[in-house]
């Protein structure tokens, strides 16, 4: 009886090992990105306090075209972060550990509020100037990526210009 039992096993197994199927080497097998990327700000070295506004990922179905909220709407009780006329800001993209291997974005695009539109300024190198006027001014950096992996993902972050 044990001997029936482990050859009904043994051919069950084999039964379903044969069904398996594998794709030739050159298919291309569709993955979803979940990753939620997170842009570290750095004004001279040091963090800054940066809010998610938005990310996505294309695949077959969609692409991505995200254009930035307008960071008042979402920033106003937000940590503020000071700092002097034309201070360097610099943007990376955190990388998890568990994503280790993850591509850094090709692009950066940065944005300043200004009233109700947000107007793109020069990134040059990862970085921009604050800017030179005291007071509050809000702004944005969109991370592209652009080669194997392609996505978008923008975050916010809110500056006050000592006079």
């Amino acid at each position: 009886m044990k001997k029936w039992l482990l050859l009904s096993a043994t051919l069950f197994l084999v039964g379903c090992a044969e069904d398996k199927k594998e794709l030739p080497k050159d298919a291309e097998v569709e993955t979803t990105i979940s990753l939620k990327p997170v842009i570290d700000v750095s004004i001279n070295n040091f963090g800054a306090w940066a809010y998610y506004d938005k990310y996505c990922w294309e695949d077959a179905e969609k692409q991505c075209a995200l254009k930035p909220t307008l960071p008042s709407e979402f920033l106003e009780r937000e940590h503020v972060n000071h700092v002097e006329p034309g201070e360097t800001i610099s943007f990376r993209f955190s990388i998890p550990l568990d994503d280790w291997d993850f591509p850094q974005p090709d692009s950066f695009i940065a944005y300043i509020q200004d009233g109700e539109e947000m107007k793109p300024i020069e990134v040059n190198e990862k970085t921009v100037q604050a800017p030179e006027t005291p007071g509050k001014h809000y702004m944005s950096v969109k991370a592209i990526w652009d080669g194997e992996v392609k996505g978008e993902a923008i975050y916010a972050f809110s500056l006050y210009i000592k006079e």
